[in-house]
């Protein structure tokens, strides 16, 4: 594996962006995965929609279709340390953003995100952005 999806990406693949269709293709599935934390995001996304059954079917069948990665001890860790180092430069992130980098850090992998901006503030975090074309 060598990418780790955030949830604006996640969308974007889900919305059958076609930009990003073809570079899940081009980097291959098996080399794609994303956190159980984006799961939830976009579990909470489709009981807040108007078609809450059709967005929960959509997700169940994408999730079927790629890697979910767990959140280990080792995740926890890095989360701590992160969130503990935001706060003390006085810029805390969202809980959810930054147990996504944990991931991907504690995983090895490039987060593949269209905010790159907002996660530039974690260190060692490698990023691409796969939203802009």
């Amino acid at each position: 594996m060598k990418y780790l999806l955030d949830t604006d990406v996640t969308i974007f693949a889900l919305k059958k962006s076609e930009h990003l269709e073809l570079k899940c293709l081009q980097v291959g599935l098996d080399n794609i995965a994303i956190s159980v934390i984006t799961q939830a995001e976009l579990t909470f996304g489709a009981y807040n929609s108007q078609r809450i059954h059709e967005n929960l079917r959509r997700i169940e069948q994408f999730c079927q279709t790629i890697t979910i990665l767990p959140i280990s001890s080792q995740v926890v860790n890095t989360f701590g340390q992160l969130k503990a180092k935001g706060y003390k430069k006085g810029e805390p992130l969202e809980d959810f953003d930054i147990m996504i980098a944990s991931t991907a850090l504690s995983y090895n992998l490039t987060l593949a995100t269209g905010n790159v901006v907002h996660f530039k503030k974690i260190p060692d975090l490698q990023i691409e952005n796969w939203i802009r074309k």
